[in-house]
């Protein structure tokens, strides 16, 4: 069973993956242990990333089936559950049931006598970071409006991996009719696109836009594509 964001972000489920050891294969890994005098003491899942309450049925499912693990490994004292609790993305986005969340969690703990690790990397900086970009170009083709700014793909690769929607706004507020607008980066590739047909106000060149929810996986994910790579990173302490 796989969860998350986009179909790309499920780490197990209906299609084989590369990741992990399946339930059929762990005496296999058992003995494999035992013959270098490994003691199994710790047992590690990660289904998906970016999980919202909508999939915290599935989250459910997963915890049983990881018990099916358990039964197996009696040394285990440890289930690091891994990362992908997901955060709103839109105004009209889903989120997620913390406190559901941990009574699962709990729960199961409580059931099995394990401990819980968790890595919510990304849901702790995801809406800590801002990435700000200049207005190059605003031109009208046929009927799109295009707003180009001067920072493509290469710096935040979510919304062309996995669609994952930045919300896009300007630092300064003109007076004017918003109209359907498309932000489009400045590398050489048709899928640098940041956000399409969303309202904006009139933009001019200079102008800044602010893109949120940009803060996990930014320079991590980066590169150098196109030359456009260099960018500067400020950390700003309250």
């Amino acid at each position: 069973m796989g969860l998350g964001y986009h179909d790309a972000l499920h780490y197990a489920g209906v299609k084989t993956t590369k990741f992990g050891i399946y339930l059929e294969h762990l005496p296999e890994a058992m003995a494999l242990a035992k013959q270098y005098g490994m003691p199994i003491t710790r047992l590690h899942f990660h289904a998906g990333s970016g999980y919202l309450s909508p999939q915290l049925e599935t989250f459910a499912r997963i915890l049983v089936e990881n018990g099916r693990f358990l039964d197996q490994l009696p040394d285990v004292t440890t289930v690091n559950i891994g990362g992908g609790l997901g955060l709103k993305l839109t105004a009209d986005g889903h989120e997620l049931d913390l406190e559901r969340w941990g009574d699962l969690l709990a729960n199961f703990a409580k059931e099995r006598g394990v401990t819980i690790q968790a890595e919510p990397g990304d849901y702790l900086i995801k809406d800590a970071g801002v990435l700000l970009l200049q207005v190059a170009m605003v031109e009208r083709k046929k009927e799109t409006l295009f707003v180009g700014v001067n920072g493509g793909f290469n710096l935040q690769p979510l919304s062309v991996y996995y669609q994952t929607p930045f919300v896009v706004v300007p630092t300064v507020l003109r007076q004017g009719a918003m109209q359907p607008t498309t932000v489009v980066g400045n590398i050489n590739e048709g899928i640098d696109i940041w956000a399409e047909n969303i309202p904006l106000p009139p933009l001019v060149e200079g102008d800044t836009l602010a893109f949120l929810n940009v803060g996990g996986y930014g320079s991590a994910m980066s590169s150098n594509h196109c030359m456009r790579g260099q960018f500067s990173e400020y950390l700003l302490v309250d």
